[in-house]
């Protein structure tokens, strides 16, 4: 599933719903802080980059327009971050020697790099997702859920320990994986 908040990209480029800004900061903010400590071990700077990067993403959006690829979204703000990369690069001495190699990675939409980039990006606006939907389910569905389909927890298996049938199970899953269908809808690239 590739996704991206294309609803909430159109309320911060109206620009009268500064809640909307809120909502990507909140979404954004962690994952880019977290990939640049995982896969450029970047610690003193990566703060500065993610604003650069958010800040660049708000100022850029009325020129973004999606072009009906899938990932497109996705690949946009990859290309932000590059960019502030390779100035961050250009200003800091102390910035890392393999920086140039990385970055032409990343940059590169067949490199491993990428590929690693879109399944993470896509992973964890699932996941996401996940969390702002479970509470609309009773404990017992999302259990079900959760240890069927996150799990992989044979059907069986799970009807046994939470005393439901696995057809109970199979139902649990499709109630999920509609309502989570829904709520992506609005993020699907």
């Amino acid at each position: 599933m590739h996704l991206t908040p294309i609803s909430l990209l159109e309320q911060i480029r109206k620009g009268n719903d500064p809640r909307s800004w809120f909502e990507l900061v909140a979404i954004y903010q962690p994952w880019l802080r977290n990939w640049l400590q995982t896969h450029l071990a970047l610690s003193s700077d990566v703060d500065d980059l993610v604003q650069e990067t958010l800040t660049t993403l708000v100022e850029e959006l009325p020129h973004f327009r999606h072009n009906g690829r899938k990932g497109a979204f996705r690949a946009w703000l990859r290309q932000i971050m590059i960019n502030r990369l390779g100035e961050f690069r250009r200003k800091k001495k102390h910035f890392l020697n393999n920086s140039e190699e990385w970055l032409n990675q990343l940059a590169d939409d067949n490199s491993l790099l990428s590929q690693i980039w879109d399944r993470e990006h896509d992973e964890y606006i699932i996941k996401q997702l996940l969390k702002r939907i479970s509470n609309d389910f009773e404990p017992i569905t999302w259990q079900a859920f959760e240890a069927f389909v996150i799990h992989q927890q044979p059907a069986s298996v799970v009807a046994d320990q939470l005393n439901l049938t696995p057809g109970a199970v199979w139902t649990a899953k499709s109630h999920v994986l509609k309502r989570l269908r829904q709520e992506a809808k609005d993020w699907l690239d």
